[in-house]
């Protein structure tokens, strides 16, 4: 969200500059993919678990 509030905007006040939001916008959609990434990441190990958890009460 902070990314997409950051180029809203920048290209509101087109014309004029806006250098603050102009260095923080790359680093919001930077942080934006790492936590994308790392959800995925949780996402394999959390499955696997509850595969495991599933596969052990089927057999008692």
């Amino acid at each position: 969200m902070l990314e997409n509030i950051g180029a809203s905007l920048i290209m509101y006040r087109y014309p004029e500059r806006t250098p603050v939001f102009a260095e923080l916008t790359p680093i919001f959609t930077l942080l934006k993919w790492c936590l994308i990434y790392a959800s995925f990441a949780a996402l394999v190990p959390g499955v696997l678990i509850a595969v495991l958890y599933y596969i052990r009460r089927r057999k008692k």
